[in-house]
């Protein structure tokens, strides 16, 4: 099977071309190619000598995710785009516009492994992991679908899959779309979301790729969350959160909490005391989630009023709180709505986006 060159970093490339007889120089080159350029062939590097690239055209490949749809919300706040992979799967992204920033929120895995209750993706099960490549190219092909006035400005991992699950490409992806030679986003705004894989937050902040975490609580009571959350027995909350303190340390900055608001089931004030004591001492921020029905578990929304109740029973957290409001509904792009028609198996395809494709713990990405 020929290499995939797309996926691997400026590293790999030139150890790559190095292992293959070339100057490793090259592999820069082709980073820039692929990553700042944006090319879909090897006839493309025309920095490369015509033998060279027939020689990597016989040799090695370029993967590529195939757009099959894009939607745009008619208020101009959001994009999804559903894209068929190389095995015939398929995943959506989503972009997302807001007052200061423009974001590309990419799926991880197909499907997912964690299982959530109110999820769409968790419904799906999980079919893989995807590649580094398949990850960036997702960013590729939308900023490629832009005008260059509206080209994304930060990157968020809070689409298809928990990308803490598939940590190793999560962490080469995050690399090319850091690198000079690539989009070169700053860490900070670059944001992986988890459902609190704790291995995959120490070993994110060991990478030192200092990037933004948002970690998912999904209940403050460990009865409640078990119950909608298959693997809240392997990863404790208050363990969780230990974690993400550790998080918040390595990178001197504060970590995001999410909390997705469900009706009658964490939204009471007994929820809000057991969190604000759950998050006391810890460097965070809090963003209230706004649920959107996503047709999974009969899970209602909590409402505007019960979410501003909520931001003020946490004050003695003392942590700043955000009510995060989704853009996207319309076109079944907010918050866990997301259905992108039909896979070749006759499955649906959902993201488990909850509501979150902004940098967190800033601006609310209310229309």
């Amino acid at each position: 099977m020929k290499p995939d060159l797309k996926g691997m970093t400026r590293g790999e490339l030139e150890r790559y071309m190095a292992s293959i007889g070339e100057a490793p120089y090259r592999g820069r080159q082709i980073a820039e190619w692929l990553y700042r350029h944006g090319a879909a062939s090897f006839d493309e590097m025309t920095t490369l000598s015509k033998a060279l690239r027939g020689r990597l055209a016989d040799e090695a490949k370029i993967g590529n995710i195939v757009p099959l749809s894009e939607t745009a919300d008619p208020g101009g706040g959001a994009r999804k785009y559903l894209f068929r992979l190389e095995d015939g799967e398929t995943i959506e992204t989503v972009f997302i516009r807001l007052a200061h920033s423009r974001s590309v929120c990419l799926s991880s895995q197909v499907g997912c492994p964690a299982g959530c209750a109110f999820c769409a993706t968790g419904a799906m099960g999980f079919r893989r992991n995807l590649s580094a490549g398949e990850i960036v190219d997702q960013f590729l092909k939308v900023r490629a679908s832009l005008p260059g006035d509206a080209r994304p400005t930060h990157a968020v991992f809070m689409g298809m899959g928990e990308p803490l699950l598939n940590i190793d490409e999560v962490q080469n992806a995050i690399r090319i779309l850091l690198s000079p030679e690539g989009p070169g986003l700053g860490p900070r705004r670059v944001t992986v979301s988890t459902c609190g894989i704790i291995p995959g937050i120490r070993r994110l902040a060991g990478a030192g790729l200092r990037v933004e975490l948002a970690v998912s609580l999904i209940a403050s009571d460990e009865e409640v969350r078990g119950s909608i959350f298959p693997l809240a027995r392997e990863y404790p909350l208050a363990e969780v959160v230990a974690a993400a303190g550790e998080y918040a340390a390595s990178v001197g900055r504060p970590v995001t909490f999410e909390y997705l608001l469900l009706k009658g089931l964490n939204d009471s004030r007994e929820d809000a005391g057991r969190l604000a004591r759950l998050l006391r001492g810890v460097r965070c921020k809090v963003n209230l989630i706004l649920y959107n029905p996503a047709g999974t578990g009969g899970f209602e929304p909590s409402g505007e009023p019960r979410a501003a109740e909520f931001a003020k029973w946490l004050i003695p957290a003392r942590v700043a709180v955000t009510v995060r409001r989704s853009k996207g509904a319309r076109i079944g792009a907010a918050c866990g709505q997301l259905r992108a028609g039909h896979d070749p198996a006759g499955g649906r395809v959902g993201t488990c986006m909850e509501g979150r494709a902004g940098p967190p713990g800033g601006e609310t990405d209310a229309e």
